[in-house]
């Protein structure tokens, strides 16, 4: 599994706002693309880059992941959108080092 996909480090904003809040009609994550029903709770993130101002809607699982890549030691930040090819790639380095130490205990599979 490869993602092809580039992760960047976007421009920081000249100014930003997050907040969770309840949605009150549909809208769509801008990671996984799922719906965000009425009445479940997303992630707003509303900033201005390159002076448009631009609003962000991110379900709650995905807002976890993105917590999660913030966390890592050597995060700069993220770029909205990238959060898919972060955790696959995430998945890759995980099922490499479980074959690594399949093999030394001599439980590689062929």
């Amino acid at each position: 599994m490869t993602c092809y996909c580039e992760i960047g480090y976007g421009e920081t904003p000249d100014f930003s706002f997050e907040e969770d809040v309840r949605a009150k009609k549909q809208h769509r994550c801008v990671e996984c693309l799922e719906p965000i029903l009425p009445g479940e709770t997303y992630n707003r993130y509303t900033g201005k880059w390159d002076g448009e101002v631009k609003t962000y809607t991110t379900c709650t699982s995905c807002k976890e992941l993105r917590d999660q890549w913030e966390a890592e030691p050597w995060s700069e930040g993220f770029t909205f959108g990238s959060v898919g090819c972060w955790y696959a790639g995430k998945l890759e380095q995980i099922a490499q080092q479980m074959d690594e130490e399949q093999a030394k205990l001599g439980l590689s599979q062929s």
